[in-house]
């Protein structure tokens, strides 16, 4: 016969309180993702998208060439609204990972949009300076534009330096400098921002907005470029 469990006169209230204070503590941890994801939820439906709390695993293996999607280990993802407006395909969601320092582990959190076009965009990384130190370190080789202001509070990646010049034209350049600042890169026909934390409703509407009022800045002649490929 095995015995079970045998707790001392008085122990059981201790224990019982023990696994309340665990119960807590978790829920305090998350919950501020859980809310996240219910009010993400009532973005997509404002915009008449689908929502699902658990996006597909293969999601972020069809987004493993945008560099965001290889940062850290156990990546995964959360809350993502996904539908189509017009000829743009759009998604958000949460992205979480872990970094190593050492034995040490830390939880990274940031909230993802994503437009989706049929078009073939040069990859293009538009980094803001925002809470860096060292701008040396963020991209050695970027692109310089005319406008002092924005290459003051961003750094620009691109191997197609026409193709960057072309998308980031002196309007673009405005636009950006009038709005929020994100972290993008264009890829393919994809459109991504993102900011290094999770975003609130606001923040998110605002996002969106922004990717939005990007897309309609593309001139046509480099939508027909992009879409039927440019040449060298």
């Amino acid at each position: 016969m095995i015995a079970g469990p045998v707790f001392s006169p008085g122990a059981e209230p201790w224990f019982l309180l023990g696994w309340l204070v665990v119960f807590l503590i978790t829920g305090w941890l998350y919950w501020p993702i859980h809310l996240v994801r219910r009010e993400m939820g009532v973005v997509a439906r404002e915009l008449g998208m689908a929502f699902e709390l658990r996006p597909p695993k293969r999601l972020l293996r069809a987004l493993s060439h945008m560099e965001l999607f290889s940062r850290g280990r156990s990546r995964r993802l959360s809350g993502m609204g996904r539908g189509s407006r017009g000829d743009v395909e759009w998604q958000f969601f949460d992205f979480h990972y872990d970094t190593a320092y050492g034995w040490k582990r830390a939880p990274r959190d940031c909230t993802v949009v994503i437009a989706k076009l049929p078009l073939a965009f040069p990859d293009i990384r538009i980094v803001p300076l925002t809470g860096v130190t060292d701008t040396t370190a963020v991209f050695r080789d970027s692109i310089v534009f005319e406008s002092h202001e924005f290459n003051r509070l961003y750094r620009v990646r691109c191997m197609d330096r026409r193709g960057a010049y072309d998308i980031l034209h002196p309007r673009a350049i405005t636009f950006l400098l009038d709005s929020s600042l994100f972290e993008w890169q264009l890829n393919l026909g994809n459109v991504m921002v993102h900011k290094n934390r999770l975003l609130n409703v606001d923040e998110l509407r605002e996002a969106i907005r922004v990717v939005q009022g990007f897309i309609s800045l593309v001139p046509d002649y480099v939508r027909h470029d992009f879409k039927t490929s440019r040449k060298a």
